[in-house]
């Protein structure tokens, strides 16, 4: 967790683009002699053919100082494998809160909504989040609030009231980490945070 590395990335992209009134034609259809119909364009009366190619990610190879740094990386890959799904649950289930949230017209709803949804949460990953170590919590935190724009104590503070959140800020101080925790993306630690997301996201991690 606390090591740094500065790689400039390369991004490797591969897009086809259509210009004009372009015509796309024709589906996949295998042939009985052997190989397939592709889809294709036509263009300015010449047919094109289109072939989708999955989008590729390339960082500089990363160098380690030395095996302890070598064995922190990995251990920031396995906790970033572990908890990032998560980070991206809260910010679905934080979107569909405001957005509902939204068209109740009471205070007492908006609760009892919210109420409904913490129990929903809490029984599908509570025992889950019971296995997470203290710094998987902490990068857990800090994920938060890159995916929602929000730390996880504004979101309790929000929805739950300040007593809530500062009893929980309390409980975290406890375990030394704080749910008040921002993603700065200028440090070097989350710009290799950043890097090892993009992979995760393409398949590559």
């Amino acid at each position: 967790m606390k090591v740094f590395y500065k790689f400039l990335p390369l991004l490797f992209l591969v897009s086809v683009f259509c210009l004009g009134n372009n015509k796309l034609w024709g589906q996949a259809i295998p042939l009985t002699e052997g190989g397939y119909l592709v889809k294709g364009y036509q263009i300015s009366g010449d047919s094109i053919p289109y072939i989708p190619i999955r989008e590729v990610v390339i960082f500089r190879q990363r160098v380690f100082k030395n095996k302890r740094d070598y064995e922190n990386y990995w251990r920031l890959v396995r906790n970033l494998k572990k908890v990032y799904p998560y980070a991206l649950v809260a910010r679905a289930k934080f979107r569909e809160i405001d957005s509902v949230c939204a068209t109740l017209d009471s205070e007492f709803a908006r609760r009892r909504y919210v109420a409904k949804v913490q129990r929903e949460l809490s029984k599908e990953f509570e025992s889950q989040l019971k296995e997470l170590t203290f710094s998987q919590g902490r990068l857990l935190f800090k994920l938060i609030d890159r995916e929602t724009g929000r730390t996880t104590y504004e979101i309790i503070r929000q929805f739950r009231g300040g007593l809530t959140a500062m009893f929980w800020q309390g409980v975290a101080t406890v375990f030394s980490s704080d749910l008040k925790t921002k993603f700065d993306n200028e440090t070097e630690e989350n710009k290799l945070i950043n890097e090892l997301i993009i992979e995760y996201e393409h398949g590559q991690l």
